[in-house]
């Protein structure tokens, strides 16, 4: 489990190692959105050292990245929200109750009756939040309405594809339930070159 304060010392000291090296360093903390139907494969990086490390080698090369549909979060969200199985009864769980038999936890829950009582309503209150509301950013933003949604760069469209984004299960359980939501890409380009 990360710690914290740890968490964001390293970050902070990448951040500096960063913009000592690089004439263009990104700002570790900044977002960038990524319309969550473009990823289709994901790799897992370690957050123990924080964010903005720069890394060598090809872990991020497709070869050695993850398909998204190939997940059983994605078979377990996929089988509740479009399947209509109980939680119980899905890959997610069988994923849940494994991670727990062995680690002794599972994003911070400890039992699985726990999970059950607790992560699964707010799954589904979250679903169907989203469904009624549209996907909202969080971070950093807060609303009244739905008034700026839109000129936050987020718009709900017509019900389609699932979303394939790894980081957002809010957005990918919204879509397999049939409400499309579409962030419009905002990316931000890093200017320069390595000194």
């Amino acid at each position: 489990m990360v710690h914290l304060p740890d968490f964001r010392s390293y970050t902070a000291w990448h951040h500096h190692a960063n913009r000592t090296l690089y004439e263009a360093p990104a700002d570790p903390w900044s977002q960038i959105r990524v319309d969550p139907t473009v990823p289709d494969q994901f790799t897992i990086v370690s957050l123990l050292w924080g964010l903005g490390r720069v890394r060598d080698g090809d872990w991020d090369r497709p070869e050695n990245c993850s398909e998204l549909t190939e997940t059983r979060m994605y078979d377990g969200l996929y089988q509740h929200f479009v399947q209509g199985r109980d939680w119980e009864e899905t890959a997610y769980h069988d994923w849940v109750t494994e991670t727990i038999d062995s680690d002794g936890h599972f994003r911070g829950y400890k039992t699985v009756e726990t999970v059950v009582e607790e992560r699964y309503p707010a799954v589904d209150e979250l679903y169907e939040r989203i469904r009624e509301d549209g996907y909202r950013a969080n971070h950093g933003t807060v609303y009244d309405g739905l008034e700026g949604v839109e000129d936050r760069g987020i718009s709900q469209t017509i019900p389609g594809t699932l979303c394939r984004h790894r980081r957002d299960s809010g957005v990918r359980a919204a879509q397999t339930r049939g409400v499309a939501v579409t962030p419009r890409s905002n990316r931000r380009r890093a200017e320069g070159k390595n000194k």
